[in-house]
């Protein structure tokens, strides 16, 4: 596959025949483009490479404060109730494959359909939940890639996506039952860490980073 993901795999299923250090792109996040330190899958599940980028190129795109929307932590127990209801929806889905990746991606973009590919393939293999974002972009392929397999799907939602500059609560398609839309940032990433945390020996665990969108 061209999408090329970078992929940490922690399942007694897939074992990576060789890893070595290359050079690879930067990805980028929140405005910022970051050098990574990652597994950088290649077109079979034998061919790993190990990227390591310097990160003496930052690049920042700062936003000005009449885009943002602020939501005032008034006690350190909404944050933990928050971070419990995670908890509580990965105890039920249960753990599996976490994905990372643009929300800036159209559905008709090559990486988009080659996500889809990716995660129906993933699926299918490690027969376990997969686990996003539950935004637009790369996050959405990954949950249509599981849902063609007919595995299960979770999603930790934030109520303001960086792309979608509105608040949104609700998914577009997925049941209430199926993600949880979260208020603060921290919960959600606790969240999506704790759904790769083998909790058992049997279970099936992996964390998938997609490129992200390239600049205008």
């Amino acid at each position: 596959m061209g999408v090329a993901p970078a992929v940490a795999v922690f399942s007694s299923k897939i074992h990576p025949r060789s890893v070595h250090r290359h050079p690879g792109g930067n990805f980028e996040r929140g405005g910022e483009r970051l050098g990574v330190g990652c597994y950088k899958g290649g077109g079979s599940w034998g061919r790993q490479t190990l990227a390591f980028n310097s990160l003496n190129h930052l690049k920042f795109s700062p936003r000005t404060s009449s885009k943002l929307e602020f939501v005032q932590r008034t006690s350190i127990d909404e944050v933990r109730k928050e971070m419990q209801n995670c908890y509580e929806l990965i105890q039920r889905l249960g753990r599996g494959v976490v994905y990372f990746g643009s929300s800036r991606l159209n559905d008709d973009h090559p990486h988009f359909l080659q996500a889809i590919e990716f995660a129906r393939d993933v699926a299918k293999l490690l027969e376990c939940t997969t686990w996003t974002g539950a935004g637009p972009g790369l996050m959405d392929a990954a949950i249509k890639g599981a849902l063609e397999a007919r595995m299960p799907v979770g999603g930790l939602k934030i109520a303001m996506e960086a792309s979608e500059g509105v608040s949104s609560n609700q998914h577009p398609y997925l049941p209430s039952e199926k993600y949880l839309t979260c208020r603060f940032i921290s919960a959600r990433k606790y969240g999506l860490a704790n759904a790769v945390a083998r909790n058992e020996p049997s279970d099936m665990t992996a964390v998938v980073a997609f490129p992200a969108a390239s600049e205008p």
